[in-house]
């Protein structure tokens, strides 16, 4: 089975990312690339769970995000 696992709920996400416009202000930019950021990481979660991905692909997929966001995030405190 090709994801579906979640009926694909990492591209809604991914859509909305898009649809913020990086031109109004910082916190919209911010936002959309959070977003889109995060359908990767949900996209190899559901095709994990779907049986297309090794769970290896998710936790390298889970750790660059939580890289880039959640231990930046930290820093900022």
């Amino acid at each position: 089975m090709s994801g579906g696992y979640w009926d694909y709920i990492y591209y809604k996400i991914e859509e909305i990312g898009n649809e913020l416009d990086p031109e109004i202000n910082q916190s919209q930019r911010e936002l959309g690339k959070l977003l889109k950021d995060l359908s990767k990481v949900l996209h190899d979660a559901e095709w994990h769970l779907s049986g297309d991905y090794s769970l290896e692909k998710f936790n390298k997929t889970w750790e660059e995000f939580k890289t880039k966001w959640v231990k930046k995030a930290q820093g900022e405190k």
